[in-house]
């Protein structure tokens, strides 16, 4: 089972990497992103399935894309990541809308373990489920 299209917006090149070959034997497709400002311009022309956003970019809060996510894309699943975050911070992205807070670095396992999870609970559609990105980008 793979799902569709997965977003990174990390700044940090190792942080990025790693992320994306977590990601790659799980999606479809990956887009990788290093600024709040390239992760709008890409928003406006594809849809993801699932947005892994580091809370601490150079450009601005990661808080922000969350919070904009949620407002008009609540079909996105979101994973908030971060080396730098307090413990309030972590909880705040979870009020926020995050599905999943993570601390960095991420171990490949436990992101893929929490991809898995939010399929489980439904957050996350496979490919050939109805209401993936996939699915609706081919519809």
């Amino acid at each position: 089972m793979r799902f569709g299209n997965a977003l990174i917006v990390e700044d940090e090149l190792l942080e990025a990497a790693a992320t994306e070959m977590a990601l790659l034997r799980l999606f479809e497709r990956v887009v990788v992103v290093a600024s709040l400002a390239a992760a709008g311009e890409r928003l406006k022309t594809d849809r993801f399935d699932l947005a892994v956003i580091d809370l601490n970019l150079s450009d601005g809060s990661g808080m922000d894309l969350i919070r904009a996510l949620c407002a008009h894309n609540g079909d996105v699943a979101i994973v908030a990541v971060s080396t730098r975050a307090d413990d309030e911070t972590l909880v705040k992205a979870a009020f926020d809308g995050a599905d999943l807070v993570l601390r960095q670095p991420l171990p490949i396992g436990e992101l893929q373990a929490g991809v898995w999870q939010l399929y489980r609970e439904g957050v996350l559609a496979a490919l050939d489920q109805p209401g993936s990105a996939h699915e609706a980008a081919a519809a």
